[in-house]
């Protein structure tokens, strides 16, 4: 009998075949979706095409911005956020784009495009970027990046006219800006009343503010002597003080508020004054004939006063007035001195007839009065001529007359708004809270 021999697949050949079939698939997988595969250099040639796409839409962007601001210098439109260095002049502005890689900065010249960010007869942008319309630069935001603004330590943004905070300055004298000047003075050269008057008078010219000499003050080219980095304040020693410069005058007519968050010692050293008064911020027009003589500060002798007057005229008076002199209003305030305090002031133009002033220490209500509307409106209209604003000094009395002030400053601010309760506790929050958080980052 004849055996025929049963061919079939084995066990071993299934195996073995579809191990062939496993790899040939893994090898069409990786060949597909592999960091070089066809997937991805499809995905990524797709993302190049995008990418220069919207790069060139930025270009003719700013080409279309050359030509049109040749044509009209007054026509600028920028796509973007205007970036702004971060110092003592940008306050109030200063908002920069930091890379947490190389920790390179952008600010003051620079614009940052975000996701979604609109470009003319282009649409909404998928990628990031930082161009210079100037130069012409245009950097696509790769690196892992964060962005940092003043807004990081303050609640209430609109009508902010300075935000003298010392977490933005450093011994880099670049860190004050272009128009904010730090001073001190030598108090032996003006020895009489007349030599005094004489720099007193000197007009002050908004372009050419480096040439006043009054008072032999100079300009300071190193602010290490007037920096706590430890603490991250400004140090007011007596014989220093910060102007900061405004071509424009400013506008109180809607009321003001003033935040002061710092600490004042006992002793002041020998300065040009007669009187015991320490200044935290002084107007003044340039012109001691016709000068806006406002103060506001502290004086620490016994009495242990906050102490301001707007404008100095007799006719009128508010509700806590110096006998003698009734346009000075001053208030007492226990254990101000060798203590940190924030301080904020409100004036609140509300009737015809009155001013609401508002007192707050750390956020919470202190005290609230009146002044006679006249000596506010006086004030305004002074206001809207002045050259600049003086922090850590003032005029008191006279010419001869200039207090300054000794201590430490972490942050003094100007609105030319009224501030409500709740708007004045939130600043006082976030403020701290964000010295907080710099203090711990340091440590």
């Amino acid at each position: 009998m004849e055996i025929k021999e049963e061919r079939g697949i084995t066990i071993i050949s299934l195996v073995v075949t579809i191990l062939i079939l496993l790899i040939l698939s893994g090898i069409m997988i990786l060949t597909l979706t592999g960091d070089n595969g066809v997937i991805n250099k499809t995905i990524l040639a797709k993302k190049m095409t995008e990418v220069s796409a919207e790069k060139e839409a930025i270009q003719l962007d700013m080409a279309n911005f050359k030509i049109e601001y040749n044509l009209n210098n007054e026509n600028k439109h920028y796509i973007g956020k205007t970036l702004y260095d971060r110092n003592l002049e940008n306050g109030k502005e200063w908002n920069i784009i930091v890379n947490n890689r190389t920790f390179e900065q952008y600010g003051t010249g620079y614009n940052y495009i975000e996701k979604g960010t609109e470009i003319p007869n282009y649409g909404k942008t998928k990628y990031e970027w930082i161009i210079n319309y100037d130069n012409g630069e245009i950097i696509q935001v790769k690196d892992e990046h964060i962005e940092l603004s003043y807004k990081n330590s303050v609640e209430v943004t609109e009508n902010l006219l300075f935000n003298i905070d010392a977490t933005t300055v450093s011994d880099d004298m670049s860190s004050l800006g272009d128009n904010a000047l730090l001073y001190y003075f030598d108090d032996k050269v003006y020895d009489t009343t007349q030599k005094r008057m004489d720099a007193y008078n000197e007009e002050v010219k908004y372009n050419d503010v480096t040439e006043f000499s009054g008072y032999d003050r100079q300009v300071s080219n190193d602010i290490s002597n007037y920096i706590d980095t430890e603490n991250n304040a400004f140090k007011f020693n007596g014989n220093n003080y910060i102007e900061i410069y405004n071509q424009d005058g400013f506008d109180f007519s809607n009321g003001f508020t003033l935040e002061f968050y710092g600490n004042f010692k006992e002793s002041i050293s020998a300065t040009i004054t007669s009187t015991h008064f320490m200044g935290i911020l002084g107007t003044w027009n340039g012109n001691y004939n016709s000068q806006c003589c406002t103060r506001i500060g502290y004086v620490p002798d016994s009495r242990k006063k906050l102490h301001y007057s707007l404008i100095s005229n007799a006719r009128y008076t508010g509700s806590w007035s110096e006998s003698d002199y009734p346009w000075n209003q001053q208030y007492y305030i226990e254990n101000f001195l060798e203590k940190d305090n924030y301080i904020t002031l409100v004036f609140n133009p509300l009737s015809k007839e009155k001013v609401i002033q508002k007192i707050y220490i750390d956020g919470k209500l202190l005290a609230e009065g009146w002044l006679e509307k006249g000596y506010y409106q006086e004030f305004v209209g002074a206001s809207k001529k002045l050259n600049y604003i003086e922090f850590g000094r003032c005029t008191m009395t006279a010419v001869s007359n200039w207090c300054y002030a000794k201590g430490i400053c972490y942050v003094t601010r100007m609105y030319n708004k009224v501030l409500n309760d709740n708007e004045v506790l939130k600043n006082v929050n976030k403020t701290k809270l964000y010295r907080k958080m710099i203090q711990e980052s340091i440590e």
